[in-house]
């Protein structure tokens, strides 16, 4: 399952590289006015059209700039079964802006509301969410987006001090099983009282029809994408 955790990781890290970029570069200026602007520029760098249709509220004059996004939507590959791989009625992030500066990504707070997400492989087991861009690839299979285990843990994976998702479906699909999983969630409540702490997780939804809820704690969100031995988990499920 940790494949999958990266590759969410991986969706989380190109949500903040994108919107962060804006928050730490633009102006406090209406974000709204410049949506055209900002799609053209995904889909530069992905080749992917995104579409916002919603507005785009931000605060950027602080040392944790945050921006909210509603109404998204993110175009599948050519080859995918849908036209959108992404579609969310919300999306807020907040970072802390001093360690983006030396590459490190500190996220306070994440929301994603409503949100419906596809993560597919072709025949050939090529994935959704590689990118490209005038037909060179820009992303990285998932496994080359997190650094390689280590006892220090994964440097380069975002850390992440409060987390909710809520309302949202995730689909997997195996384009060469055709083996489709479904994950339904009503909610994922992630919370630790520092970056390097301990994480309280509360989820409730179903996975292919089978209701689970959990509520228990995890240890450092690195360490367990690192792959660090003994890593703690007191979850109750059910």
């Amino acid at each position: 399952m940790r494949w999958l955790l990266r590759i969410g990781i991986g969706l989380v890290t190109v949500v903040v590289l994108v919107f962060g970029a804006g928050v730490i570069f633009l102006s406090s200026t209406d974000f709204t006015t410049y949506r055209d602007e900002i799609a053209a520029a995904v889909k530069a760098e992905t080749g992917r059209d995104l579409k916002i249709r919603g507005k785009i509220d931000q605060k950027i004059l602080t040392l944790s700039p945050s921006i909210v996004v509603t109404d998204v939507s993110f175009a599948n590959a050519k080859w995918g079964s849908r036209p959108d791989m992404v579609t969310a009625k919300r999306i807020e992030l907040e970072v802390q802006l001093l360690p983006l500066i030396s590459g490190t990504i500190k996220i306070k707070r994440f929301r994603l509301i409503g949100a419906d997400v596809l993560l597919e492989t072709d025949a050939q087991g090529r994935g959704n969410w590689i990118f490209a861009a005038d037909g060179k690839q820009k992303q990285p299979a998932p496994e080359k987006l997190m650094p390689a285990s280590g006892a220090g843990g994964a440097s380069g994976a975002p850390k992440i001090k409060d987390l909710l998702i809520r309302d949202s479906f995730f689909t997997f699909r195996d384009g060469r099983s055709g083996l489709v999983s479904k994950v339904r969630i009503q909610e994922i409540a992630a919370r630790a009282p520092g970056f390097d702490a301990r994480i309280a997780l509360k989820t409730r939804g179903a996975y292919n029809g089978v209701s689970i809820s959990t509520d228990g704690t995890l240890g450092r969100l690195s360490d367990l994408l690192a792959g660090v031995k003994g890593y703690p988990v007191a979850m109750k499920v059910q």
